[in-house]
């Protein structure tokens, strides 16, 4: 069962459903809808914590107040009725009774007004929910009209990302999205909605829930769109209508009835030039580490953060990304990778790489064929030379990947960073730290019949930062131990410097696995 697109339960429903007065069949359904409706289970919750506070409230206070019956209760038959009443008319109700009167009156108003009361619906979780029903249902075309002042546009919903922008007005209004890192190819969607909030340092949200609808509201002095309001449709949880609020505009996105996009035509100098409104005024806003860090992240899953001339750097409010040096295909995998983000400005052109902030790379490994240790690894094993050397390049591209990071996002850094972002950079140093945890290990293996045995020191205590820096001159040093640039350097000293490398290479990487 589809619990988001089921009908939601009254509070009837579930009033009897407490109570134990559903049928078989109507439990059955009413627990399947609740197994994967957390609104509802919510509200459930609510309305059972009204009523133990009703009893609770009847069993301290209420009874309490009542004082014992003066005598017996009278026989409940006709003719001790009729007395009854005829002894009562007219008299007015004793005072005890009155206020056990009023205060049942006043629970029997509290449970009502409690039971009334929709439940709280936590942005985050609404607009996962909706994301993730987007992406689910079959994909359909749709038109969408926004407006940022006198700038007016009606498109596709969804455009690729090397989509041609068809018009000035779409020139300038996109030119505001991007300043605010506001998605540009699905704007009116809960996934645009959600990525643009969950890159927010701080922000308040508010949710209303009306008949047909749920409108997300978001606050935050941390982005040039000071707020902005999201509204699904509670059938299906499809984005209907947003609001962003700039410094200088306010831009409405709706959905327009139809399932295709007409364009407007638009005869070339039927307008007149001086006409048109001028560019809007972009609030100044700097691209932050967590934008660049969405970047690094983008292309570590494509691996290009191992020793590729790569140059990425923040600028103004954008990321810059140099892929001028990579050939071809391989740009199209960077741009591919980048797609969807529009804080990121490709450069094709060379620069001076002098200063910049680019991924680390490796030197190139100097080898000396003519090298008594090597000769000893082949003697061993043909194949040892080439697995170790495998292992080297592995050992020394993450650790200058690793380096790249911390250099990036130091302890100052990270402290302004969201918790999110936090979980992003230390998922990609875990990734790193791993690939070298097995390759030191592999090659403490395969040398382990020729190297000889180093004392361990104590523990280190170091940052991940401060470890990923002293990691390079770890791998560094087992490589120029294996690959020394001449072979006239003493092989006893090389198997001692590759065994004291490991070692303390197994001795740091503890500090970078244990991050979360």
């Amino acid at each position: 069962m589809n619990s988001a697109l089921t009908p939601h339960p009254d509070d009837e429903l579930l009033l009897r459903h407490l109570d134990g007065d559903l049928g078989p069949a109507e439990n059955r359904s009413l627990d399947d809808h609740l197994s994967g409706c957390a609104s509802c289970r919510q509200h459930l919750g609510e309305v059972r914590e009204t009523l133990d506070d009703y009893r609770q409230f009847h069993q301290t206070i209420l009874k309490a107040a009542v004082p014992p019956p003066p005598k017996a209760w009278d026989r409940l038959d006709l003719r001790s009725a009729v007395v009854r009443q005829a002894r009562s008319s007219w008299f007015p109700i004793a005072g005890w009774r009155w206020l056990a009167t009023a205060a049942a009156i006043a629970a029997i108003f509290l449970l009502t007004r409690r039971l009334e009361k929709p439940p709280a619906v936590k942005a985050a979780e609404l607009l996962r929910r909706a994301a993730t029903i987007a992406r689910t249902a079959p994909p359909r075309s749709r038109t969408i009209r926004i407006t940022a002042g006198r700038y007016h546009l009606d498109r596709a919903s969804r455009l690729t990302p090397s989509a041609e922008i068809p018009s000035p007005d779409a020139v300038q209004i996109r030119r505001l999205f991007d300043s605010a890192g506001y998605g540009w190819e699905d704007p009116l969607s809960a996934d645009a909605f959600g990525r643009w909030r969950d890159r927010l340092p701080n922000k308040q949200d508010e949710v209303a829930r009306g008949p047909e609808s749920y409108v997300i509201h978001t606050a935050t002095t941390a982005n040039p769109i000071s707020d902005a309001s999201l509204t699904l449709r509670a059938a299906d949880l499809q984005a209907i209508a947003c609001t962003l609020r700039f410094a200088s505009e306010t831009v409405e996105m709706v959905e327009l009835p139809g399932e295709t996009v007409q364009p407007r035509a638009e005869a070339p100098g039927a307008a007149d030039p001086a006409a048109r409104p001028g560019p809007l005024t972009l609030p100044s806003s700097a691209a932050t580490p967590g934008d660049e860090l969405l970047v690094l992240a983008a292309l570590h899953r494509i691996g290009a953060d191992l020793g590729e001339p790569v140059e990425v750097r923040r600028e103004g409010a954008e990321i810059l990304v140099n892929v001028a040096a990579l050939g071809q295909q391989r740009r199209e995998q960077v741009k591919a990778a980048l797609s969807g983000m529009p804080v990121v400005r490709l450069q094709l052109e060379q620069t001076d790489p002098t200063g910049s902030a680019d991924l680390e790379r490796r030197p190139s490994p100097q080898v000396d064929t003519a090298d008594p240790l090597l000769s000893e690894l082949q003697a061993a094993s043909p194949d040892l030379p080439e697995q170790l050397t495998d292992h080297t390049e592995i050992l020394i591209s993450r650790a200058y990947a690793l380096r790249g990071l911390a250099r990036r996002f130091s302890p100052e850094t990270t402290a302004r960073m969201t918790a999110s972002e936090i979980g992003t950079l230390h998922r990609i140093v875990h990734d790193h730290a791993g690939a070298m945890a097995a390759s030191v290990t592999a090659a403490a293996q395969l040398l382990s019949p020729l190297l000889p045995r180093v004392v361990p020191e104590p523990a280190l205590t170091e940052g991940w930062q401060q470890a990923a820096e002293a990691l390079v001159l770890d791998a560094r040093q087992l490589d120029q131990a294996l690959h020394p640039a001449t072979a006239s350097v003493d092989t006893a000293a090389r198997k001692l410097r590759a065994a004291q490398a490991l070692t303390d290479m197994r001795d740091r990487l503890p500090a970078l696995l244990k991050l979360q």
